[in-house]
């Protein structure tokens, strides 16, 4: 992520994040790739709801509607949404979530009949626990430290301490509503590649993936 972070420039990268939800100053070094600056949880789990909402930002507001004292609706709704990510922008960088829960270091933040992505998070000395992820229906953060900071333990990690609850709260969440498969774009393909090396492999390969790709950079394609 260094390496990517490099290759893009912070600013736009710091530009993007804003727009996405996050208000916190951002540090303008490569570290910034690392988490290096503090943002706070409501302000991360906004910005991953642009990615269940396939690119589209939506405002976060804690008020479903405004009533009168005889009961007539003032106001209801949510705000009106922001595109920020192209759709294809989108399910992309969701497919990689989907793949730290499949086989990284989120794979204990599953839910059976869900398909989850997510990321973990675990500060210096384990001070700060993160879990934040979404389904097609539903975003949630969650965040697992004291009070006055210190270390949770020096051998937990959130892939280990912060999933577990998260995908107990989800389960609880979503239970009786129906799952959902986001549809893939126009823009998008799929492609069978090795899980090490990312380049494209036959069906019989065991280390054999689908991963999705802009269409013309598939890798080895020519066009």
């Amino acid at each position: 992520t260094v390496h990517l972070l490099e290759a893009v420039g912070v600013d736009p990268v710091i530009a993007l994040a804003h727009r996405m939800g996050i208000k916190s100053d951002l540090r303008r070094e490569y570290a910034l790739a690392l988490g290096v600056s503090e943002v706070a949880l409501l302000e991360i789990t906004s910005a991953y709801g642009v990615l269940a909402n396939r690119g589209m930002r939506v405002p976060v507001s804690g008020i479903r509607r405004v009533a009168g004292p005889n009961g007539d609706v003032l106001e209801e709704g949510h705000p009106a949404g922001e595109r920020v990510l192209g759709e294809d922008v989108a399910f992309l960088t969701t497919s990689l979530l989907q793949g730290a829960v499949d086989r990284g270091t989120a794979k204990r933040g599953r839910v059976a009949g869900w398909s989850v992505a997510a990321k973990t998070g675990t500060s210096q000395d384990a001070m700060d626990m993160w879990f934040v992820g979404f389904t097609p229906t539903l975003v949630t953060g969650l965040w697992v430290g004291y009070d006055q900071p210190r270390s949770v333990g020096s051998h937990e990690t959130a892939g280990r301490l912060a999933a577990p609850l998260w995908a107990d709260f989800m389960r609880r969440a979503l239970r009786g509503v129906s799952p959902e498969t986001p549809p893939i774009p126009e823009g998008v393909l799929s492609a069978r590649v090795n899980y090490r090396t990312g380049l494209p492999t036959n069906p019989d390969d065991p280390e054999g993936i689908i991963e999705f790709f802009l269409r013309g950079e598939t890798p080895g394609a020519e066009t």
